[in-house]
């Protein structure tokens, strides 16, 4: 994770299945599923902090996550600090995941 670098042309994706949000910058291309799966919490934790209603339950592999790979870009205060564009991107981006969920029935 650490040898990810910032793009400055990274947008913010939707992370389903994580219910979380990740600039694509953020994780490689060839990310196999259990790093994939591992990454989960960590970006839901993150989705959490930034929303201003943390998960403590995922905050374990938060800590985790900065114990392995402190460097990862994952981590940048610009990438950890609430602001209101940054809240009302990740609601648009749940809102329209459930729309897409609901939509399967």
């Amino acid at each position: 994770m650490e040898s990810m670098t910032k793009s400055w042309r990274a947008k913010v994706d939707y992370h389903v299945l994580a219910a979380a949000i990740y600039w694509n910058d953020e994780l490689p291309p060839n990310l196999d599923w259990l790093a994939e799966n591992s990454m989960r919490p960590v970006l839901r934790y993150r989705t959490s902090l930034l929303l201003g209603k943390p998960e403590s339950q995922w905050e374990p592999f938060w800590v985790a996550a900065k114990t392995a790979f402190p460097q990862w870009i994952g981590f940048r205060s610009d990438r950890c600090t609430s602001t209101k564009r940054l809240v009302q991107l990740i609601d648009e981006m749940e809102n329209q995941s459930n729309e897409w969920i609901d939509g399967l029935d």
